[in-house]
């Protein structure tokens, strides 16, 4: 390792965030600039551009596309945090900026995918108590692992209401899927290998995380965006009906 003092698998850093190898590389050379992470910093603002993108592609038609809309400010606040974070180090508001507005994201993407999926009423508090558990479970590993799994967990929140849709609405934009989980693949696996030593680039490996996760919120952006005005068979049982009243029976 570059500073026995800093443990990027188990430890934080003093804004208590994580340690990556672009945060090493900075605390061996000692610099004294500003930018922190300028690989992490410039690869995170990646989802402001998105953001700024699809405000801009809507213009005069955000009212008909509210769950996107309802989306864009998250996701800007999330690029604006994540570029700050990364850049300055020093603040833990930054990291909050950076990491919330993501799950929140997240979460209501499936929410929403569950409300037009409209299942019976025991499917979600089941699927919120099997993410918990889960996530939980996942701290008995080291903090960066952990992470990783938190990370991966998420996005198996939001990939199991996306497979119900494609199979209710026949694999309707199934490419659009296809390409939004390879780039996050690759963009975990990325995470994950940041802080092997040595490096497998010097500037480490957590900046293809931002760039791989753009992708795969760009296309996912795209895939709600086309889902917002299609049809979705719904789930929920169908009620048993009614027995027919003395009026109605045959004569």
């Amino acid at each position: 390792m570059l500073f026995a003092d800093l443990d990027p698998w188990t430890e934080r850093f003093t804004d208590e965030g994580p340690i990556y190898a672009e945060t090493l590389k900075y605390r061996e050379l000692q610099l004294s600039s500003l930018i922190v992470e300028p690989w992490n910093a410039a690869t995170a603002f990646a989802f402001v551009i998105i953001s700024l993108a699809w405000l801009l592609r809507l213009r005069g038609r955000y009212r008909q596309h509210p769950f996107i809309m309802l989306c864009l400010p998250l996701l800007l606040i999330g690029g604006i945090g994540g570029t700050l974070y990364h850049g300055l180090r020093r603040y833990g508001v930054f990291l909050a900026m950076d990491v919330l507005p993501i799950v929140i994201l997240v979460l209501a993407g499936s929410v929403y995918l569950w409300i037009r999926l409209r299942p019976p009423r025991w499917v979600i508090p089941s699927l919120v108590l099997l993410f918990a558990l889960f996530s939980a479970l996942s701290w008995v590993f080291h903090s960066h692992v952990a992470i990783n799994i938190q990370y991966a967990m998420l996005a198996v929140s939001v990939i199991v209401p996306v497979v119900i849709v494609l199979v209710r609405t026949r694999f309707r934009h199934f490419e659009l899927i296809r390409l939004s989980l390879i780039a996050f693949g690759f963009a975990l696996l990325f995470r994950f290998l940041d802080p092997l030593w040595p490096p497998i680039l010097p500037m480490g490996t957590h900046w293809l995380w931002h760039l791989g996760g753009a992708g795969a919120v760009a296309f996912l952006a795209e895939y709600f965006y086309r889902l917002e005005r299609d049809e979705i068979p719904g789930l929920a049982l169908k009620s048993a009906p009614a027995p027919a009243t003395p009026a109605q029976l045959p004569s």
